[in-house]
């Protein structure tokens, strides 16, 4: 690919849009963003000051940081690169790549 644009604020910032794929026996279910943080916030949980994830029990003191692991927890689900069809894990793993990508063809 010689050029292209993707809007990164698109990809990942608004929590209505329905970009998440969600594996199910064979089928692919689309939840939205704001779909997938309930589910985030349901395996995070605040004790003592700290940001603890319910499955693995891994603390950190900042929340965002401890949403961006507890995704990884979340069945079944994947997110697409618009660009080159790569698939990731998580929404920051997506969006990593896009900037890596984006960053290495304006050069």
């Amino acid at each position: 690919v010689d050029h292209f644009e993707v809007d990164l604020e698109m990809v990942t910032s608004d929590p209505d849009d329905s970009f998440v794929d969600q594996q199910e026996e064979g089928s692919i279910e689309v939840i939205t963003n704001a779909e997938l943080d309930l589910q985030i916030e349901s395996v995070i949980v605040k004790n003592e000051g700290m940001w603890q994830c319910k499955v693995c029990g891994k603390t950190t003191k900042i929340k965002q940081h401890m949403k961006y692991h507890a995704e990884k927890h979340i069945p079944g689900q994947s997110h697409t690169c618009p660009v080159c069809n790569k698939v990731f894990a998580t929404r920051n793993s997506m969006k990593s790549h896009l900037y890596k990508l984006c960053n290495k063809n304006r050069s």
